[in-house]
């Protein structure tokens, strides 16, 4: 399961935040698609989304923050 740890941190470092190049790669996609999406507001619920998504994988796949 280490490999699936580093892949959260990858994944967590990519929208770590608003400048990060996941953050803004989301962004630019969800912006171009949905035009009156407020650019901040994208960024944050892209940065929460993924927060979310890495604690609720890590808790239920006994992964934490701690380095193995």
């Amino acid at each position: 399961m280490a490999s699936l740890g580093s892949a959260l941190e990858d994944l967590k470092a990519n929208f770590g935040d608003s400048v990060a190049q996941g953050t803004a790669a989301y962004v630019d996609q969800i912006t171009l698609d949905h035009p009156d999406i407020d650019p901040a507001v994208a960024a944050a619920d892209g940065q929460l989304a993924v927060q979310a998504f890495c604690d609720a994988l890590s808790s239920t796949t006994g992964q934490d923050d701690k380095p193995n």
